[in-house]
């Protein structure tokens, strides 16, 4: 009972600080995104309680990095791959010559996606694509987590963990469109910025964006990796290095440390550049971004 307490405790408190840094307010079904619109979430899902809870940032680091990017870029086109309830791709503004795309598989998540675009005074930028990004055109098996949203993925079910939330596991698997992001966005000479976080299936998303990242004039991308769900999809988090140094430098975006063979983690987010000045991403005197 004292445990379970303190740990209720230290999430409102976390959701206090996230509420002030970022300039948000949740409120009932939503994340009031001060200037932004709103976030809107299904309480239903022990994801979208999380997100409530902590003000509508669940990874603050991540944020503030994106932030940082964006700001510094001016990005022409911005992709959130795996974009879930749209956390990343709405914890900022972004220039009216700015189009942004979202691609997110489930589709229990399109109504939400939906509201928090409407709700946006720059909504006329957004574009939702209720679709698997991978390396073709087809029909994929989805394994949609009905528990906790974010764990939904195309390596199957993975597997209950204390993140999660109580509750039990449940899970139902769909079939859904696939679709390579070469065939979605032309974005030769311009300026990218994208996440890809998409539980295990990273190295097929980059296979199907490889003309984009060859012919754009500089990018900045910041893709999730977890060892486990990547050999489920046939891969390594050293195989998705690879395939990521291939287009630019990588980094780990914990520090902006530059990543080799035997130092990647178990889990992690890689930070990889292509032009861009690594200096002006930190504040002075400091590794974390502006």
């Amino acid at each position: 009972m004292l445990k379970t307490s303190f740990i209720t405790l230290r999430a409102m408190a976390s959701g206090l600080r996230h509420a002030f840094r970022f300039r948000t307010i949740p409120w009932m079904d939503r994340v009031i995104l001060i200037g932004r619109g709103s976030m809107y979430v299904s309480r239903r899902d022990n994801r979208g309680r999380r997100i409530l809870a902590m003000a509508g940032v669940t990874q603050p680091n991540i944020s503030s990095l994106w932030h940082a990017l964006s700001a510094k870029m001016t990005p022409d086109v911005i992709l959130d791959i795996g974009a879930n309830y749209g956390e990343i791709a709405f914890c900022t503004t972004y220039s009216n010559a700015t189009s942004v795309h979202l691609f997110e598989a489930n589709p229990y998540l399109e109504k939400y996606l939906q509201q928090s675009i409407q709700s946006r005074p720059d909504c006329g930028i957004f574009h939702l694509h209720m679709c698997a990004a991978s390396s073709s055109v087809g029909i994929v098996s989805l394994t949609i987590d009905k528990k906790w949203s974010g764990t939904s993925s195309l390596v199957g079910e993975i597997g209950d963990s204390i993140f999660k939330g109580s509750g039990e596991g449940q899970f139902e698997r769909t079939e859904v469109s696939s679709i390579p992001i070469d065939t979605v966005v032309n974005c030769a000479s311009k300026t990218l910025l994208f996440k890809i976080d998409v539980e295990g299936w990273e190295i097929n998303v980059l296979s199907g964006m490889s003309r984009l990242l060859t012919e754009s004039r500089s990018f900045a991308g910041i893709v999730e990796f977890d060892e486990r769900n990547l050999a489920r999809a046939g891969g390594s988090a050293n195989e998705l290095r690879q395939s990521l140094s291939s287009y630019g430098k990588v980094y780990l975006s914990k520090d902006f440390l530059p990543t080799y063979n035997e130092d990647l983690p178990a889990h992690g987010d890689f930070l990889v550049l292509k032009n861009i000045n690594l200096s002006q991403l930190r504040s002075s005197g400091s590794k974390r971004p502006i």
